[in-house]
Protein backbone atom coordinates (compact mmCIF):
# COMPACT_ATOMS: atom_id res chain seq x y z
CA UNK A 1 0.00 0.00 0.00
CA UNK A 2 2.48 2.64 -1.07
CA UNK A 3 1.25 3.86 -4.43
CA UNK A 4 0.26 7.33 -5.59
CA UNK A 5 -3.38 6.18 -5.58
CA UNK A 6 -3.03 5.09 -1.94
CA UNK A 7 -1.38 8.39 -1.07
CA UNK A 8 -4.15 10.34 -2.80
CA UNK A 9 -6.76 8.35 -0.86
CA UNK A 10 -5.01 9.34 2.41
CA UNK A 11 -5.00 13.00 1.32
CA UNK A 12 -8.77 12.80 0.64
CA UNK A 13 -9.29 11.21 4.05
CA UNK A 14 -7.39 14.06 5.74
CA UNK A 15 -9.48 16.61 3.81
CA UNK A 16 -12.67 14.87 4.98
CA UNK A 17 -11.41 14.98 8.58
CA UNK A 18 -10.60 18.68 8.22
CA UNK A 19 -14.04 19.43 6.78
CA UNK A 20 -15.72 17.55 9.64
CA UNK A 21 -13.78 19.66 12.17
CA UNK A 22 -13.70 23.07 10.48
CA UNK A 23 -16.34 23.15 7.74
CA UNK A 24 -16.44 22.78 3.97
CA UNK A 25 -13.25 23.54 2.06
CA UNK A 26 -14.55 23.02 -1.46
CA UNK A 27 -13.29 20.96 -4.36
CA UNK A 28 -9.57 20.22 -4.05
CA UNK A 29 -7.37 19.13 -6.95
CA UNK A 30 -4.63 16.72 -5.82
CA UNK A 31 -1.49 16.44 -7.94
CA UNK A 32 1.90 14.81 -7.49
CA UNK A 33 4.03 17.09 -9.66
CA UNK A 34 6.28 19.01 -7.27
CA UNK A 35 10.02 18.61 -7.85
CA UNK A 36 13.11 19.53 -5.94
CA UNK A 37 13.31 19.91 -2.19
CA UNK A 38 9.68 20.94 -1.71
CA UNK A 39 7.66 18.11 -0.13
CA UNK A 40 4.24 19.62 -0.68
CA UNK A 41 2.42 22.77 -1.69
CA UNK A 42 -1.06 24.14 -1.03
CA UNK A 43 -2.42 26.72 -3.44
CA UNK A 44 -5.63 28.59 -4.25
CA UNK A 45 -6.97 31.58 -6.15
CA UNK A 46 -8.21 34.65 -4.30
CA UNK A 47 -11.02 36.75 -5.78
CA UNK A 48 -9.66 40.30 -5.66
CA UNK A 49 -13.10 41.87 -5.16
CA UNK A 50 -14.67 39.54 -2.60
CA UNK A 51 -11.49 38.21 -1.00
CA UNK A 52 -12.88 34.67 -1.17
CA UNK A 53 -10.53 31.78 -1.87
CA UNK A 54 -11.36 28.98 -4.32
CA UNK A 55 -9.73 26.62 -6.85
CA UNK A 56 -7.86 24.76 -4.11
CA UNK A 57 -4.96 22.54 -5.13
CA UNK A 58 -2.61 20.29 -3.18
CA UNK A 59 0.65 19.31 -4.87
CA UNK A 60 3.10 16.72 -3.58
CA UNK A 61 6.59 15.49 -4.45
CA UNK A 62 6.68 11.95 -5.93
CA UNK A 63 10.28 11.39 -4.80
CA UNK A 64 9.35 12.30 -1.23
CA UNK A 65 6.35 9.96 -1.35
CA UNK A 66 8.53 7.09 -2.58
CA UNK A 67 11.43 7.66 -0.16
CA UNK A 68 9.71 9.06 2.93
CA UNK A 69 6.21 7.57 2.93
CA UNK A 70 5.62 7.73 6.68
CA UNK A 71 6.72 11.36 7.06
CA UNK A 72 4.71 12.42 4.02
CA UNK A 73 1.57 10.75 5.37
CA UNK A 74 1.97 11.75 9.03
CA UNK A 75 3.44 15.25 8.61
CA UNK A 76 3.17 16.68 5.10
CA UNK A 77 -0.46 15.82 4.34
CA UNK A 78 -1.81 17.46 7.54
CA UNK A 79 0.58 20.40 7.01
CA UNK A 80 -0.77 21.17 3.53
CA UNK A 81 -4.41 20.46 4.40
CA UNK A 82 -4.06 22.89 7.34
CA UNK A 83 -3.11 25.58 4.81
CA UNK A 84 -6.31 24.87 2.87
CA UNK A 85 -8.40 25.04 6.05
CA UNK A 86 -6.89 28.44 6.83
CA UNK A 87 -7.53 29.67 3.29
CA UNK A 88 -11.12 28.40 3.21
CA UNK A 89 -11.88 29.70 6.70
CA UNK A 90 -9.95 32.94 7.31
CA UNK A 91 -12.15 33.61 10.34
CA UNK A 92 -10.10 30.95 12.17
CA UNK A 93 -7.13 33.33 12.12
CA UNK A 94 -4.62 30.90 10.65
CA UNK A 95 -2.25 32.05 7.95
CA UNK A 96 1.24 31.21 6.72
CA UNK A 97 2.77 29.25 9.61
CA UNK A 98 1.40 31.22 12.56
CA UNK A 99 0.29 29.65 15.84
CA UNK A 100 -3.34 29.25 14.71
CA UNK A 101 -2.20 27.39 11.59
CA UNK A 102 0.05 25.20 13.79
CA UNK A 103 -2.93 24.47 16.05
CA UNK A 104 -4.99 23.35 13.04
CA UNK A 105 -2.07 21.27 11.72
CA UNK A 106 -1.71 19.48 15.07
CA UNK A 107 -5.47 18.86 15.23
CA UNK A 108 -5.17 17.02 11.89
CA UNK A 109 -2.30 14.85 13.16
CA UNK A 110 0.66 16.96 12.05
CA UNK A 111 3.49 18.28 14.20
CA UNK A 112 2.88 22.01 13.67
CA UNK A 113 6.36 22.59 12.26
CA UNK A 114 7.13 24.80 9.31
CA UNK A 115 9.82 22.79 7.46
CA UNK A 116 10.72 19.19 6.78
CA UNK A 117 14.19 17.63 6.95
CA UNK A 118 13.81 14.94 4.27
CA UNK A 119 16.74 14.32 1.96
CA UNK A 120 15.46 15.16 -1.53
CA UNK A 121 17.17 15.80 -4.87
CA UNK A 122 17.42 19.51 -5.71
CA UNK A 123 15.20 20.56 -8.60
CA UNK A 124 17.82 22.59 -10.38
CA UNK A 125 21.53 22.47 -10.79
CA UNK A 126 22.84 25.92 -11.59
CA UNK A 127 25.83 26.01 -13.90
CA UNK A 128 28.77 28.27 -13.18
CA UNK A 129 31.41 29.55 -15.61
CA UNK A 130 35.05 30.50 -15.03
CA UNK A 131 36.64 33.62 -16.54
CA UNK A 132 40.13 35.11 -16.12
CA UNK A 133 39.74 38.67 -14.88
CA UNK A 134 41.91 41.69 -15.72
CA UNK A 135 43.99 41.11 -12.55
CA UNK A 136 44.87 37.59 -13.69
CA UNK A 137 42.63 35.78 -11.19
CA UNK A 138 39.85 33.33 -11.92
CA UNK A 139 36.33 34.69 -11.48
CA UNK A 140 33.14 32.61 -11.52
CA UNK A 141 29.84 33.87 -12.93
CA UNK A 142 26.37 32.34 -13.17
CA UNK A 143 24.44 31.39 -16.29
CA UNK A 144 22.67 34.74 -16.68
CA UNK A 145 25.86 36.83 -16.81
CA UNK A 146 27.72 34.21 -18.85
CA UNK A 147 24.97 34.16 -21.51
CA UNK A 148 24.84 37.97 -21.65
CA UNK A 149 28.61 38.20 -22.05
CA UNK A 150 28.67 35.57 -24.79
CA UNK A 151 25.78 37.21 -26.69
CA UNK A 152 27.57 40.53 -26.55
CA UNK A 153 24.94 42.22 -24.38
CA UNK A 154 27.68 43.27 -21.96
CA UNK A 155 30.97 44.60 -23.27
CA UNK A 156 32.48 43.78 -19.90
CA UNK A 157 31.56 42.97 -16.33
CA UNK A 158 33.26 44.61 -13.38
CA UNK A 159 33.84 43.03 -9.97
CA UNK A 160 32.56 45.63 -7.48
CA UNK A 161 35.02 44.66 -4.76
CA UNK A 162 38.27 44.45 -6.74
CA UNK A 163 37.46 46.56 -9.79
CA UNK A 164 38.68 43.72 -12.04
CA UNK A 165 36.85 43.26 -15.34
CA UNK A 166 36.00 40.34 -17.60
CA UNK A 167 35.00 40.30 -21.25
CA UNK A 168 33.64 37.70 -23.64
CA UNK A 169 37.15 36.61 -24.62
CA UNK A 170 38.19 35.94 -21.02
CA UNK A 171 36.05 32.77 -20.80
CA UNK A 172 38.04 29.73 -19.70
CA UNK A 173 35.72 26.79 -18.94
CA UNK A 174 32.61 25.61 -17.12
CA UNK A 175 33.17 25.44 -13.36
CA UNK A 176 33.50 21.97 -11.88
Amino acid sequence: MKTIADFTALVKLCIETAEAKYGKIGPVEIRCDVRGKTAGYAGWKTNRWTGENSNFVLRFNREAIAKHWDEMVQVTIPHEVAHLVCAAHPELGGRDHNWKWAQIDRSLGGNGERCHNMELTPGRKTSRYVYKDSLGREMTVGPKHHAALQRGKYGLLRNRKTGATITRGDYLRPAA
